[in-house]
């Protein structure tokens, strides 16, 4: 009977230390999926931070880009006003020189 009781206590023994080593490697392997999570979720945040500092230069680029046609729209609107204000003083003085030439040729003939 204790032999028989031995034996069973060895199987026991037995299966107890194969579900540890099994344990063990499932342990292991739970393990190393979880670093390749984490490596994973890195290369995940910095590929996220890469794209957002492109998107970000990007952003910054076209506002850039715009600020600068704003700048160039606005000195072009500045010019045009410029030449169109003296332009229409040109055309003031040359009517006002047209009225006193017209004065005058009308005082000349009221005087003939």
């Amino acid at each position: 009977h204790w032999q028989q009781r031995a034996a069973d206590l060895e199987a026991a023994l037995a299966e107890s230390e194969q579900r540890r080593q099994e344990a063990e490697r499932t342990a292991e392997a739970q393990r190393v999926r979880a670093e390749e999570a984490e490596a994973d979720a890195d290369d995940l945040r910095l590929a996220l931070g890469q794209e957002r500092r492109q998107a970000a230069e990007a952003l910054a680029a076209a506002a850039a880009a715009g600020a600068q046609s704003e700048e160039r729209h606005t000195a072009e609107v500045l010019n045009f006003r410029q030449r169109f204000c003296e332009q229409s003083q040109a055309a003031r003085s040359a009517q006002l020189g047209l009225r006193q030439e017209s004065a005058r040729a009308n005082a000349a003939e009221v005087e003939v």
